[in-house]
């Protein structure tokens, strides 16, 4: 172990950030191509894309996607207007913003719905998109009822968590994608060793992929211990 871990940069125990490419998909496409379609403009009808919003009950990755979109969108040097809802708002709900995403709409304060609401309206008028999150379908938020006909207008999809028995086998594919050699046995060791956390262990496939590019050495249970006995400071047995 220790011949390892004097080879591991600090930088890599910082999480990426989140983008559609280190997200676990799963039985969500459906809803990563409508969002990747509104981020690219790959979009045919701007009505039926303008108005989204994205539910769950769980931790499954709504804040991952809504980021996914703001940098994506920034990166074109658009304008976003995020509102969250333990943030204070931006100055003006009357910017030239091109893009509107609220985070956790169904527990925004008074004075965040009043904003949101504004916001929502002039991001229309000027042909923008707007992206929201809850914990449950739009039509079940807690805010005022102006503000809540507007964010369901649109498509209200439930983004689905991914099953303990599917996880083996989509990190396996998402490793594929990144065109990441991980053996079946570190896979196997991985997923008895760390949280069974689909989203926590997305960062850290991401991070031995950057560990073994940076060092030059193929990703092995030896190497996965030592990354994560510096990361963690110890292995769950």
């Amino acid at each position: 172990m220790n011949e390892f871990s004097p080879q591991i940069p600090l930088d890599l125990f910082e999480p990426e950030p989140p983008s559609f490419a280190n997200f676990i998909v799963g039985v969500n496409e459906e809803l990563l191509t409508r969002l990747y379609a509104v981020a690219t403009h790959a979009i045919d009808d701007q009505q039926l894309y303008a108005v989204t919003s994205v539910w769950s009950g769980r931790p499954t990755g709504k804040t991952h996607l809504l980021l996914s979109l703001r940098d994506t969108l920034t990166a074109q040097s658009k304008r976003i207007c995020v509102v969250e809802a333990n943030a204070a708002p931006l100055d003006s709900p009357f910017d030239n913003y091109d893009a509107l995403l609220i985070d956790d709409a169904d527990q925004l304060n008074d004075s965040a719905q009043a904003f949101a609401f504004n916001a929502f309206n002039h991001v229309l008028a000027r042909g923008g998109v707007v992206l929201s999150t809850g914990k449950k379908p739009v039509t079940q938020w807690p805010i005022r009822d102006d503000l809540r006909t507007r964010l369901a207008s649109g498509v209200s999809v439930e983004l689905l968590g991914v099953s303990q028995d599917e996880l083996p086998q989509l990190l396996a594919e998402y490793a594929e994608r990144q065109r990441m050699p991980l053996s079946k046995e570190v896979l196997t060791f991985l997923l008895t060793h760390t949280e069974r956390d689909v989203g926590k262990l997305a960062q850290l496939i991401s991070a031995l992929d950057r560990l073994s590019l940076s060092s030059k050495r193929s990703i092995t249970i030896p190497l996965v211990k030592a990354f994560l006995a510096r990361s963690n400071g110890q292995i769950s047995r």
